[in-house]
C-alpha cells in the first residue's frame, strides 16, 4: 500500500486541451473511452491496464477499484488523476493523500515503489502532506 497524491480530471478542455468535436476527446493514452470510476492517470513507472484499490472510495460504484488507462504530463508515479465527468466535482476533489493498493507482478513491485518514493520527495505539491507523510513513515 503506498499514498499517493490523487486529483481528478474531466474529458474537457480544461484538464485536456481538446474540445468535443476534437478527434481523441475522452479517449485516453491506452485507447480506452474514459469512464467515471474506473479510468485513471497514471506516472509512467505504472504499467497502462494496472488495476488499483483506493480503500477510501470503497463506497463508489466501482468498490474502490480502477484502472491505469491514461498518462499526463504533470502526472508523477506518487499521483494519481481519476477521471470524473463533471468539471464541478473534478474541482471540488482538489488534492487528496490517499491509501493505494497496486495490483502489478512482484518482479515489478520494487521499481514501482521506488519510483513513487522518489516523485513523493520531488513532485508532491502540498508540501504539508508531505511533512506529515514523513513525520508517520
Amino acid at each position: 500500500m503506498a499514498v499517493l497524491e490523487v486529483t481528478a480530471y474531466t474529458a474537457g478542455y480544461e484538464s485536456t486541451g481538446k474540445h468535443p468535436w476534437e478527434p481523441g476527446y475522452g479517449i485516453t493514452y491506452s485507447g480506452a473511452r474514459v469512464e467515471q470510476w474506473r479510468t485513471v492517470a497514471a506516472g509512467p513507472e505504472i504499467p497502462l491496464g494496472t488495476k488499483l484499490f483506493i480503500p477510501a472510495l470503497a463506497h463508489r460504484p466501482n468498490g474502490g477499484i480502477f484502472t491505469v488507462e491514461d498518462r499526463g504530463g504533470a502526472i508523477s508515479n506518487a499521483h494519481l488523476d481519476m477521471y470524473l465527468e463533471d468539471l464541478h466535482e473534478a474541482q471540488q476533489w482538489g488534492r487528496q493523500h490517499l491509501e493505494v493498493v497496486l495490483w502489478v507482478p512482484a518482479k515489478s513491485a520494487q521499481a514501482i515503489a521506488r519510483a513513487i518514493e522518489r516523485d513523493r520527495l520531488t513532485r508532491w505539491r502540498d508540501w504539508a502532506a508531505l511533512r506529515a507523510w514523513q513525520e508517520n513513515n
